[in-house]
């Protein structure tokens, strides 16, 4: 009887203790940054990107309202940058007359800032020595703004162009084509499935984080005329998913994530590229 009087005790203790303390009922619910695209490129302007596919590879993320992400221990193993260049210095503006700055990463890419994005109008043809700039029929946001927790975007976008009289290296022969046809078409969603702090080797941030999937189908054929005969040669045809989680806030000074994991199929790491 003595035993159970002193656990009866212990109990009426623990729970006075509840009922005195005021934290329990009155701690603030985490609030969520948003992210309005403060620092979209302009003409002279560099983003610095820095890639790591060792560090977290295999790792993955949980998330969701007032998470964590360390990602304090990113190593550079590779690194790439992307200068912007006004539009009104390049020959061929005149194909893309509501662009406003062009970013040159492989061949150049033209984009359009708009009020809830940075528009994308050009793609790449994804083929070495094809180095033509593909004019989307369809365009789409590369980046959205402004986003908040819980938000979502989906888009599509497409592209159907033909170069006459090309000249290029395919499967170790030159080949030389009377003409070459593009053809691109993709989706993509995006979900802003967490929000809070993200460790970078440059300090820690206040994020939304962004869980993206996009899928690209392509379609290269190179027409050849051989006297009489006409043939098709088929370039590219493939089609393929990219996954990633995607880290943005506007104090950092770039529109671009500050850490972008880009993941297979079942949401594993394979590589993280971040600012600089």
């Amino acid at each position: 009887m003595k035993k159970i009087g002193l656990f009866l005790c212990v109990i009426s203790i623990i729970v006075a203790c509840k009922k005195e303390d005021p934290k329990d009922e009155s701690s603030p619910s985490y609030s969520c940054v948003i992210f309005n695209g403060n620092f979209v490129p302009n003409n002279k302007d560099t983003v610095n990107l820095l890639i790591d596919s060792t560090t977290y590879a295999g790792t993955v993320l949980s998330g969701d309202k007032g998470a964590t992400w360390d990602f304090s221990k990113l190593t550079q193993i590779d690194s790439f940058d992307i200068p912007f260049i006004g539009v009104s210095l390049l020959p061929n503006a005149s194909d893309f007359p509501d662009a406003d700055v062009a970013g040159e990463y492989g061949a150049l890419t033209f984009f359009k800032k708009n009020a809830n994005g940075l528009e994308i109008l050009s793609e790449e043809t994804g083929v070495e020595a094809l180095d033509f700039i593909l004019k989307l029929d369809d365009t789409y946001n590369f980046f959205d703004y402004s986003m908040n927790y819980q938000d979502e975007f989906s888009d599509e976008f497409s592209l159907n162009q033909t170069e006459e009289l090309v000249a290029f290296e395919h499967e170790g022969a030159s080949v030389s084509a009377d003409s070459v046809t593009f053809n691109r078409q993709g989706n993509f969603k995006k979900t802003v499935d967490g929000c809070g702090k993200l460790i970078t080797p440059n300090g820690t941030f206040d994020v939304l984080r962004v869980y993206k999937e996009e899928t690209v189908s392509d379609t290269i054929i190179a027409y050849q005329t051989l006297g009489p005969v006409s043939i098709e040669l088929p370039v590219v045809n493939s089609k393929e998913t990219y996954y990633s989680y995607e880290f943005y806030t506007d104090s950092a000074y770039s529109v671009y994530p500050i850490v972008k994991a880009n993941l297979n199929a079942n949401k594993e790491i394979q590589e993280v590229i971040y600012l600089k």
